[in-house]
């Protein structure tokens, strides 16, 4: 019997790429005269090891199908929808994620990693993969991998034991230098993300014949986990382009009430976005109602669980605009001038006003003579509400 068959049919030879991060991967030369497609399930020796996964290529030629195989629905590459998310759970936006590219959150995840708390989140119009590993970034750089039943775990490592010792394997060559060992193993049960001999495995490369071999590169090699990290995302590029957050992009306002703003950005890979934090750019000050127009819309530091808009452009129609001055507002572009606004409100200036009306109406009431009103204390109370009504007359301030 074949120590490998996928489908129920044996495979003849084939190579079983297992990384810590990623994906798995599988290519086989298969006894078949049909070409192989679709969901496919794999076992080694007896189903030592079983894994499912979806055929990514095949061809069949001379009674032979060449086939590879990704592991679980292989939906990474697929773009996903784009929506926004606020005040949400990162195993809210995985399941969505997951949901559109086919693929499935295994139950062994660390919840303690997907079940974080997210203050927003933006999810565009690209490959799954690329938003995956976005994600992953937020959520600190926890590790992801394709188990071998199709289902991606996400969590921080604990490195368990293999359970292998010395006298289950056969070690047939070892090279430090490159960090790697090949081994002879009776069954396929070594995985990446345990330790072997006290080391931490990275990456298992399984090719199969009529006995087992296992190339095993560790952890403790640090170009190791860079050089499959890469191979990953050169598989995930695919031909979208990518949203890059760190630009900023147009939106129209839809809406805007107190300190956020609900937005439709012109790109159409990104979502419409609610309750968006607004910067207006000047200190102190605070719009109301704003519609129409646009404005900037980014990601602090790049994270799709920070996104703020800024920069009204000047078609934007505004109800109530507030600036908040302690002091002294000046408009206009003469050091010399005199400031336009020089109370914060109507209020400020009244005062004076109105102390002077009450003095002058005062000075008319005491008045012997109604023919001889220029006495000294009318000149007085004249004088000082001549100047604050002209001081008045000068400001240009609202109500209150």
């Amino acid at each position: 019997m074949a120590l490998i068959t996928i489908n129920g049919l044996a495979v003849l030879r084939g190579a079983i790429r297992l990384p810590r991060i990623g994906r798995w991967t599988a290519e086989l030369k298969v006894d078949s005269d049909t070409e192989i497609d679709g969901p496919v399930t794999m076992d080694i020796a007896d189903g030592a090891l079983s894994l499912a996964g979806t055929v990514a290529r095949g061809g069949e030629f001379a009674g032979t199908a060449a086939t590879k195989v990704i592991a679980g629905a292989n939906g990474l590459e697929n773009v996903a929808r784009p929506k926004h998310y606020v005040s949400t759970r990162a195993n809210v936006v995985l399941a969505d994620l997951f949901r559109d590219a086919g693929e499935r959150l295994s139950a062994t995840s660390d919840q303690s990693v997907v079940g974080r708390s997210l203050p927003a989140w933006t999810t565009a119009a690209i490959p799954a993969g690329r938003l995956l590993k976005r994600l992953l970034v937020t959520l600190g750089g926890s590790s992801w991998r394709v188990l071998p039943d199709g289902s991606i775990w996400i969590g921080a490592e604990t490195w368990p034991d293999s359970g292998l010792t010395a006298d289950g394997v056969d070690i047939i060559e070892q090279d430090d230098e490159q960090g790697f060992t090949v081994l002879g193993l009776g069954l396929p049960t070594l995985l990446p993300g345990t330790t072997l001999f006290g080391r931490r495995v990275s990456y298992v490369e399984y090719t199969v014949t009529d006995v087992i071999r296992a190339k095993v590169w560790y952890e403790d090699d640090g170009a190791t986990s860079d050089r499959f990290k890469a191979a990953f995302d050169g598989a995930t590029l695919g031909a979208v382009p990518d949203v890059d957050y760190g630009a900023l992009y147009l939106a129209e306002v839809v809406n805007q009430a107190g300190g956020t703003v609900d937005i439709q950005p012109d790109d159409p890979r990104l979502p419409s976005m609610a309750s968006v934090k607004l910067l207006t750019g000047l200190p102190g000050s605070a719009v109301d109602r704003t519609a129409g127009g646009k404005v900037l819309i980014g990601w602090s530091g790049r994270d799709p669980s920070r996104p703020y808009a800024a920069a009204f452009d000047s078609s934007t129609e505004v109800s109530t605009m507030t600036l908040k001055v302690l002091l002294q507002l000046v408009l206009g572009d003469s050091v010399a001038a005199e400031p336009l606004l020089k109370a914060v409100s109507f209020g400020a200036a009244w005062g004076p006003l109105a102390a002077a009306t009450a003095a002058y109406v005062t000075g008319i009431k005491t008045v012997a003579d109604p023919l001889n009103l220029f006495t000294p204390d009318m000149l007085t109370a004249l004088t000082a509400f001549t100047a604050a009504l002209a001081e008045c007359a000068t400001l240009k301030v609202s109500g209150a």
